[in-house]
């Protein structure tokens, strides 16, 4: 009597009734339930399983990776069918001897604003680096550059920046070494030797947040990496502390060069009342031949 009625419990425990059943069925998603003969239920559970995980993971990637333009490099060779505004104050150097070309280039205005803040910082970190010259005639040298450099800038970069509507992004540089020369002449003529003495750590990371803000106006995966680039170099400076000016000078001057020789990634083209309907027309000429040239690489 025991054991027969122990094992009709535990019968009755481990079939669910025919209202447990459908209620189950009706719980279960209609999309997510494939239809499995009864002798195929580890099949059937797996397939479900693979569903539910392509779902959950379709969201967050595509909508980061429509953000920027991932249909081109991070960096590569220039491109030869310029807009309109790379077009504007193009200068083309081209250095031969007889009939072998020993240097030929593009640059365009940004090109071109790339290398004089190359030479300017090189100038700067080296000179502090070798030359024994009193921190009062560098800060009074190494400023007015920097002004001037400033001034250049923003004339050269001017109308690109107006056409690609990202003039922010131009002040946004200008407040930048403003306010980094007025902290480092400060830190000099006022004798604030904490700063002083991080003047390296400082730089980086005012040109980290230009790079940011460029990359994030643009839409550049290389100008964020870039600036991933002097922000993770402030705490190496610790390791190199004897050769710091040197190192922040290679940094700095070294990504400012590759900007300047190479082609880096940004958004689409976009159509501006600051162009003529002429412009724009040439503009979709050289878009499309720009992706044919892409297209053939491949």
């Amino acid at each position: 009597m025991n054991s027969n009625l122990k094992a009709a419990l535990v019968q009755n425990l481990t079939q669910p009734s025919a209202s447990q059943v459908l209620d189950s069925r009706k719980a279960e998603p209609p999309n997510l339930r494939p239809q499995a003969e009864p002798g195929n239920k580890k099949k059937s559970e797996k397939y479900a399983l693979r569903l539910v995980t392509i779902h959950k993971t379709s969201y967050f990637p595509q909508h980061w990776m429509t953000f920027f333009n991932a249909s081109e490099p991070l960096i590569r060779c220039k491109q030869e069918h310029l807009d309109v505004q790379d077009r504007e104050g193009l200068l083309q150097l081209r250095w031969q001897i007889g009939n072998i070309t020993l240097f030929s280039g593009l640059y365009t205005r940004i090109d071109q604003t790339f290398l004089l803040w190359g030479l300017v910082t090189g100038g700067i970190f080296f000179t502090a680096q070798f030359f024994p010259i009193s921190w009062s005639f560098q800060a009074i040298l190494w400023s007015t550059v920097t002004l001037i450099g400033t001034a250049v800038m923003a004339v050269l970069t001017l109308f690109w920046v107006k056409v690609e509507r990202v003039s922010w992004i131009l002040y946004c540089w200008a407040i930048l070494m403003i306010a980094g020369l007025v902290l480092t002449d400060c830190s000099i003529f006022a004798g604030w030797g904490g700063l002083l003495l991080h003047l390296c750590d400082l730089w980086l990371g005012l040109s980290a947040i230009g790079y940011f803000c460029t990359g994030l106006g643009l839409r550049s995966r290389t100008f964020i990496a870039i600036g991933l680039t002097h922000l993770f170099s402030i705490p190496l400076l610790t390791l190199v502390a004897p050769w710091q000016y040197l190192t922040t000078g290679i940094i700095m001057a070294g990504c400012l060069l590759l900007l300047s020789e190479l082609q880096w990634d940004m958004r689409l083209p976009i159509d501006n009342t600051l162009l003529n309907e002429e412009q724009k027309k040439f503009n979709r000429i050289q878009q499309q031949m720009r992706q044919i040239t892409a297209t053939a690489r491949k």
